[in-house]
């Protein structure tokens, strides 16, 4: 449990510092690019980010799996991992040679030509990020310090660059930079854990279950990554920018939804070879994303016209109704998390987590498709609602119906209930002070009362662990 709690409070970190970053450098990148600048950008690091996806076959999902299971037998996990960043180089070298004939040979990308063979080196040396070795290893330590350092430089680096709206090329240039920045640390730190062999190793015994986690990958970035490319091929780069500031501000707290999840995947993996049916552990991963995620889903969409005037600016207002729409996020993806990665990827099930998200994936398309030449912004904002909650739909099904397991729906009803407080305060707000004052006021004032009600009427445990964990540093410091 100490482990738990040790790796939790550096995930935890790390997603802060992932947080603090675009709330401090969003609204000044958005500011000085505008919706066209920051839609043309956007959509070469995201097409890109395909390619990443294609070259790292299912291995950060696989890796991390595997890793946990032979982490304590050293000779076995240097084999391991060599001969996944092996396989990885190779695809790395393919994927980018079939992404630099896509973007020479299409005339969609021919404007704009220079971003994407930029946003392209992503691709070749994506090989090289190995998170998925220390979050096998349940080491988080060093990917959140890393992260720190680099997220610190790059928002210098970026106030040093980025001042016109001209300057769309340095700051693709600076955030492929501090990718690429990303990668080396962590692959040259893993050195010092394990040491790369190249004789007496097999391949044909992953390739299997990483090509099956590789097409579930595909599915789920049709949706996640490529959304904002089928704006790009359907709409234009403007409504991209609308869309992308909508997702970035739903998609702020959803890494504290799964942070739990992230650090209890190695253990489930761990328990589900071993038969354990249903781990116990993931009860409580289930309360806490719902008492997390649905308070910030209303939160999000009760103050949208405020988010986005305070970190977009008043040109992005048209994305109002797409970010009430995405405010949905953090409780779909919570939650379709906990079915499909905690569960069936954990437990070795990922050909049905591939059906379930194929079938999102097609539904993503086809509603992309039809609402997107039309709605722009909105139709893809709805095109992802409905994704998503398909997805949670579906991996909840197949996993009740393999483990036959039971998690409470009132939960999910009581901080519902709960967060409707946060309507009066809200309004009061508004009728006294502006925008940026709204939220200073707003958020904690929601916070303090969703949590005094939790504990007040529902004796939460989440509540309840960290009132004891403050009684016990006063204790400790003598306070």
């Amino acid at each position: 449990m100490a482990s738990i709690k040790k790796n939790f409070l550096y995930y935890l970190l790390f997603i802060i510092t992932n947080i603090l970053f675009p709330v401090l450098v969003f609204p000044y990148i958005a500011r000085i690019l505008g919706p066209e600048g920051l839609g043309n950008s956007q959509f070469a690091l995201q097409f890109s980010k395909y390619f990443v996806l294609i070259a790292s076959l299912g291995i950060p999902i696989y890796g991390m799996r595997e890793v946990a299971k032979v982490k304590h037998r050293k000779l076995r996990l240097s084999k391991l991992v060599s001969e996944l960043i092996i396989l990885n180089i190779v695809t790395a070298v393919l994927s980018t040679i079939i992404y630099l004939a896509v973007i020479g040979f299409t005339q969609t990308f021919a404007n704009q030509q220079h971003l994407f063979l930029i946003a392209g080196l992503q691709v070749l040396l994506g090989c090289l990020s190995i998170d998925w070795f220390f979050a096998g290893l349940e080491d988080f330590k060093i990917i959140t310090i890393r992260t720190l350092v680099i997220r610190l430089a790059t928002v210098v680096m970026l106030l040093l660059f980025v001042k016109t709206k001209d300057d769309v090329l340095p700051y693709l240039i600076i955030s492929i930079l501090s990718i690429i920045a990303g990668y080396l640390w962590v692959f040259f730190y893993a050195l010092t854990k394990i040491k790369i062999v190249v004789k007496g190793l097999q391949f044909t015994n992953h390739l299997r279950p990483i090509f099956l986690i590789f097409l579930m990958n595909v599915c789920i970035t049709m949706y996640t990554v490529f959304d904002t490319v089928w704006i790009g091929l359907l709409s234009t780069p403007v409504a991209i920018g609308l869309y992308t500031s909508a997702m970035k501000l739903c998609k702020i707290g959803i890494p504290f939804v799964t942070s739990l999840g992230t650090v209890l995947i190695p253990r489930s993996a761990r328990k589900f070879a071993v038969d354990e049916k249903v781990p116990q552990h993931l009860n409580a991963s289930y309360n806490f994303i719902v008492d997390l995620a649905v308070p910030m889903g209303v939160g999000l969409f009760l103050l949208s016209p405020e988010l986005l005037e305070i970190f977009s600016g008043s040109e992005f207002l048209p994305a109002l109704w797409s970010m009430r729409l995405l405010a949905a996020l953090p409780l779909f993806i919570g939650l379709s998390n906990l079915f499909g990665m905690q569960m069936l990827s954990a437990s070795g099930n990922d050909l049905s987590l591939l059906f379930c998200v194929f079938g999102g994936m097609l539904l993503n398309i086809l509603l992309n498709v039809l609402l997107v030449p039309s709605m722009a912004h909105t139709g893809a904002a709805i095109a992802m609602f409905f994704t998503e909650l398909a997805v949670t739909l579906f991996t909840f099904a197949v996993s009740k119906a393999k483990f036959n397991s039971s998690f409470s729906f009132m939960r999910m009803l009581k901080s519902l209930m709960l967060s409707l407080s946060f309507i009066p305060v809200i309004w009061v707000c508004r009728n006294y002070f502006g925008d940026v004052l709204v939220v200073i006021f707003a958020i904690p004032s929601c916070l303090f009362i969703y949590v005094l009600l939790q504990h007040l009427l529902f004796k939460n445990e989440f509540v309840q662990i960290a009132m004891q964990f403050i009684q016990q540093k006063r204790v400790n410091h003598g306070v």
